[in-house]
């Protein structure tokens, strides 16, 4: 009989196995990796063998443990991990499996969350734990554009706050929440249902009476300012001040003046993780300053994840790199080569795939962001394809684009049949077998352009876009040809 134990990512895993094998009565052949580079599943053979959700990616473990007969979670807290969400991701993948014997019982308080957020469909755990503000307000999400209270607020008493938590724990759907509302009645796995059991298991809450003692965030969101190198068609004027002067000169939006965080709001009594945005963190003089501080005062132990566009890392910050044992990055990149660098205008591809690189070669944790928007849609699947062979062990996320009027919504190419085919490669990708919120996201795809044959009316879109493409001198046809083929 073939046995793997899987566990955590420490000499405790070893011993727990060995000791295993010598109970049943069966040799123990050591630690299967991908970072051996003679490990091949052809040459498993009968026996108990041990490894981690560190020493494979997601995608790859799933493959592996279809070569085992016997399966056993090892007898080992949460807190023995180097991170909670590798706990998290182990049971996840467990779950596709039958032949499981658990001898660590610690999954059952994740159970009790994902039935929670499946039944309940208002509840979300960010208004508990997260502090973030748009525009001198706080909101409950980055995906939320409601406002909550005034930033200075009293995060834990504040009394909108407080009907906010009341309404949730009561089932009460909120306009706060609409976003991902919207995701679940089309049978998406939103934001709500994957983070608020993530958080949860993170912060080792056994059910939503422990959330009266999360008086203060442990979830910081920061943009420090909305300056930016890029002018990226998706986005607007308050992430990217290029933007802000270019739609004031276009006549496209009013001059306004946004707010943004000073990082000395953040309290580091609580603080699990700090999510740093923009604008661009790489050409903000407070995003380095704040690193800094961090190392000067010795306050480093927090995961730190930033969202960049991934064009500028330069050699100040990666002698700050070596400070931080749990950075983390997301890449956004929303098409393959030359769609990149038009959408995400004027990025350059091979700059963003070698500062990948660099990162993934320093064991920094990356994972790219892919907003889906009518000029990327038709090719998604080249992204996608090129991304699981140049980067196999980074996850994927995918977004929808959300613009003004719409305009730019992933929905609304007019070409049913090629955005079929598209996702038909897709569904043959590791992404969508293995990655259940990115399978809803392409499933829903494919069963609005296999049934609805309304022809979408991109008058405005040409309009708008001609606007851009004039402004910085380029042109659509250039880059995505196959979209300039629908101009009315």
């Amino acid at each position: 009989m073939k046995i793997l134990c899987l566990g955590n990512n420490t000499e405790d895993t070893d011993i727990l196995s060995r000791q295993y094998a010598e109970q049943n009565n069966t040799v123990y052949h050591g630690l299967i990796s991908d970072l051996d580079s003679t490990f091949d599943t052809n040459n498993i053979t009968n026996g108990c063998y041990q490894t981690t959700i560190v020493d494979f990616s997601y995608n790859r473990l799933i493959s592996v443990l279809n070569n085992f007969d016997k399966i056993v979670l090892l007898d080992q807290t949460i807190d023995s991990y180097n991170h909670a969400n590798e706990f998290l991701d182990t049971i996840r993948i467990l779950k596709n499996y039958n032949n499981i014997i658990y001898q660590n019982n610690s999954f059952k308080h994740i159970a009790y969350w994902e039935n929670l957020v499946s039944e309940n469909k208002s509840f979300c755990i960010f208004p508990f734990i997260e502090y973030l503000t748009n525009n001198e307000k706080t909101t409950v999400c980055c995906r939320s554009k409601v406002p909550v209270a005034d930033k200075d607020c009293d995060f834990y008493n504040d009394k909108n706050y407080v009907n906010i938590r009341e309404k949730l724990l009561r089932g009460e759907k909120i306009k706060n929440c609409e976003f991902c509302y919207e995701l679940e009645e089309r049978n998406i796995i939103s934001a709500r249902m994957i983070e608020t059991v993530e958080w949860a298991n993170r912060l080792d809450l056994k059910s939503t009476d422990d959330l009266k003692y999360q008086t203060k965030p442990s979830y910081y969101e920061i943009r420090p300012s909305n300056k930016c190198n890029l002018q990226c068609r998706m986005c607007g004027p308050q992430y990217s001040h290029l933007i802000q002067n270019e739609y004031n000169k276009l006549g496209i939006m009013k001059q306004a003046n946004f707010g943004f965080d000073d990082f000395e709001v953040i309290d580091f009594e609580k603080l699990h993780k700090l999510y740093i945005a923009g604008g661009e963190p790489f050409v903000n003089k407070e995003f380095y300053d704040f690193l800094r501080k961090c190392v000067d005062t010795n306050n480093t132990d927090f995961e730190l994840l930033i969202n960049t566009n991934g064009t500028q890392l330069n050699n100040a910050f990666k002698k700050l790199l070596p400070n931080f044992s749990n950075m983390q990055f997301v890449f956004s990149i929303d098409g393959y080569k030359d769609v990149n660098h038009y959408v995400r205008w004027p990025s350059d591809w091979d700059t963003i795939i070698e500062n990948a690189r660099y990162l993934v070669d320093n064991n920094v944790n990356l994972r790219f962001n892919i907003t889906m928007s009518i000029y990327t849609i038709a090719t998604l699947d080249k992204l996608l394809e090129f991304l699981e062979q140049t980067f196999p062990h980074n996850p994927i996320h995918i977004q929808f684009a959300h613009t003004l009027n719409d305009l730019l919504s992933a929905y609304h190419y007019p070409n049913n049949d090629t955005i079929v085919n598209c996702l038909k490669n897709i569904k043959k990708l590791n992404c969508y077998a293995n990655d259940t919120e990115t399978k809803s996201i392409i499933d829903d795809l494919d069963n609005y352009y296999s049934t609805n044959k309304d022809k979408q009316n991109l008058k405005e879109f040409f309009r708008f876009n001609d606007l851009l493409d004039k402004s910085r001198n380029i042109k659509l046809k250039d880059y995505i040809p196959e979209l300039e083929e629908y101009r009315c």
